[in-house]
């Protein structure tokens, strides 16, 4: 009884160019959504940082009402109408602050899933490359060179 040959050409171009495939794909996904979590980070100071001014803005509104309420009487019109704007702009300040907290928390959660992953990516390259290179050498030992020998010695006849 006769056993064929497995098709070991195939198959050790297949282990080197998938784990070649493989190599690149976990080298280019962290450094790909580490640079989207950074551009995430920029944005929320950046909208923190709004927040905090208008957050002054609104405290440098307290001081002229406190001010207006020292020379106007409290329920002038003037007096009124800015302790409306005042109480508007904090209930949405206060609004803002706390989607900021939101989106803070689920950068951090980003930042732990992006370590989780530059782990898992360093695990999984320090074993596709040398399959990359164990591939390649097979296929060269065992597959090319032969077939070299023989396309060699059938030229030389």
């Amino acid at each position: 009884m006769n056993i064929p040959n497995i098709p070991t050409d195939n198959l050790y171009k297949f282990l080197s160019i998938s784990s070649m495939l493989i190599t690149i794909f976990f080298f280019v996904i962290p450094l790909y959504l580490k640079h989207e979590i950074d551009i995430k980070i920029i944005y929320l100071t950046g909208e923190m940082d709004l927040i905090e001014k208008k957050i002054s803005i609104t405290s440098n509104d307290l001081d002229i009402l406190d001010k207006l309420a020292q020379t106007e009487d409290k329920q002038s019109l003037k007096y009124i109408e800015l302790e409306k704007e005042i109480k508007k702009n904090n209930l949405v300040n206060e609004n803002s602050l706390n989607e900021i907290r939101v989106k803070s928390t689920l950068i951090a959660y980003y930042k732990k899933n992006l370590f989780y992953l530059a782990i898992i990516s360093f695990i999984i390259l320090f074993v596709s490359i040398p399959m990359t290179f164990i591939g390649f050498r097979l296929w060269y030992i065992k597959i090319q060179k032969p077939l070299d020998t023989e396309l060699y010695t059938n030229l030389k006849c």
